[in-house]
């Protein structure tokens, strides 16, 4: 990010305000001492626990007293997988909203919505949106993919050779399951994709995980995959990472939208004119026409207006307000 040059000495005048900035430039420096406290081993026994919060309380000044103790979750032993450095467990509000009428492939019937949240209104905007699909029949849902990606990344010295790679990949690639099968009991190799970026190629493998998210047994049954690949290519690889960050994990990207990752749903649901009016205090009308005003200011954020003058789509021709009048 940018910034000008008056935006930048407000900065270093507020900086210099607080501290002089030679004092603060040598407290920013790294620093090599040790830890007053550190944490015990990660273990899940009661005495650790206790031991790991009290040592935290000493250190910070300050009483834990709103973390409830072990009682409250007497057996321990369900935590090694879910949590490391265990301290407590935290009381957090929970809201209800719903119900949500559901009239999908996968799910049908009325289910509540639990919450938790410190944001006020929240519940209550998610509850307004239920009522309003429930009074109109509920939301029809279909889940038309599922999936989820782990894309690993290999580097060679040429382009030759990552042609090479690709080409012996197809030779192997039905040993790929028994790898799966011996790295999770759970994990099913559904679609094996390849790109050749330059001297590049990318591996994208996609599994069926069952009910479980499954971020660590597609990274394990893939790292298995490529170390077997490493093991046994004819094609020496320079360098190669069990995720080249192209399947999308844990950020927003097209690859995301345009395949899948997890299960892809499509929902629709028709909300009609009354219940918008009564329930969500709005008209079918308002709610394109701020739509189509969003839109606008979205594809100007993403430097779509270079396009502008070719657009086919006018907002001001007659068919739109032919449209709005349809929704009254």
């Amino acid at each position: 990010m940018s910034t000008s040059i008056e935006k930048a000495a407000k900065i270093f005048g507020r900086l210099s305000e607080k501290e002089d900035l030679n004092k603060m430039f040598s407290r920013l420096q790294a620093n090599f001492e040790e830890p007053s406290f550190v944490l015990p081993k990660n273990e899940y026994s009661i005495e650790n626990h206790q031991t790991r919060k009290e040592i935290l309380e000493r250190a910070t000044q300050t009483e834990l007293s709103y973390l409830s103790s072990h009682d409250n979750h007497p057996d321990l032993d369900k935590l090694p997988g879910s949590i490391e450095n265990f301290i407590g467990f935290t009381h957090v509000p929970t809201g209800i909203a719903g119900p949500l009428r559901v009239n999908g492939s996968e799910a049908k019937g009325d289910f509540f919505i639990p919450l938790a949240t410190t944001e006020g209104t929240l519940v209550a905007s998610y509850h307004r949106g239920a009522k309003a699909t429930l009074l109109s029949g509920g939301i029809t849902s279909v889940c038309v993919a599922e999936g989820v990606r782990r894309s690993p990344l290999f580097g060679f010295a040429n382009l030759e050779s990552g042609i090479r790679f690709l080409m012996w990949i197809t030779q192997v690639k039905s040993g790929f399951d028994a790898i799966v099968a011996a790295n999770s009991k759970h994990c099913k190799l559904n679609d094996v994709l390849l790109n050749l970026e330059g001297n590049n190629v990318i591996l994208t493998f996609e599994y069926l995980t069952g009910d479980a998210s499954g971020q660590n047994m597609v990274t394990i049954c893939t790292d298995a995959i490529c170390k077997f690949l490493i093991e046994n290519s004819p094609i020496k690889t320079n360098y190669w990472y069990v995720e080249g960050n192209y399947s999308g994990d844990k950020k927003a990207s097209a690859i995301s939208f345009t395949t899948v990752r997890g299960k892809k749903v499509t929902a629709e649901c028709v909300v009609k004119k009354q219940i918008l009016e009564d329930i969500l205090k709005i008209t079918a009308a308002a709610m394109a026409q701020y739509w189509t005003a969003s839109t606008f200011c979205k594809w100007i954020n993403g430097f779509v207006y270079g396009y502008w003058s070719g657009c086919s789509m006018c907002f001001g021709s007659s068919s739109w307000g032919d449209a709005y009048g349809d929704l009254e």
